[in-house]
């Protein structure tokens, strides 16, 4: 079958390379000169070739089941739900390791520099003599 199937994509080809693709093409290349007994009998063979080929390419395409296709098109619907989420899960990490950041920055500036504040206000408040200087402090 694989043998008769390549041979007749060869014949395909060879149809399409011509132009000719059946008998509905002749009609539509008026401006062609007629063909002579030979080419007509061969433009006939040719037909004949293209139409088995086509019902055979049809009844091989069309062993898949309803089931198999719904099956399929559920498959690939999956399939693109998961890329969206996955480029949503993304989007969260993305975000999520800017927070990192913004809490990494927090710990090794910010909080840093607010206990050096802090314990600067302490000793000054506890080197204060006056009120004034508690005050300031």
């Amino acid at each position: 079958m694989i043998a008769t199937l390549m041979s007749h994509a060869w014949v395909a080809f060879l149809l399409l390379a011509i132009g000719r693709s059946g008998p509905d093409c002749a009609a539509a290349n008026q401006d062609q000169p007629a063909l002579n007994d030979r080419g007509q009998k061969l433009m006939d063979r040719y037909a004949g070739m293209h139409a088995a080929l086509k019902a055979e390419i049809t009844a091989v395409l069309s062993v898949v089941s309803p089931h198999a296709r719904s099956e399929y098109l559920r498959a690939r619907a999956a399939e693109d739900a998961a890329a969206a989420a996955w480029k949503t899960a993304e989007e969260h990490l993305h975000d999520v390791k800017h927070a990192q950041g913004l809490v990494g920055h927090a710990r090794n500036y910010w909080i840093p520099k607010a206990e050096k504040s802090i314990a600067t206000a302490k000793a000054k408040l506890s080197s204060a003599t006056t009120e004034a200087d508690r005050i300031a402090a």
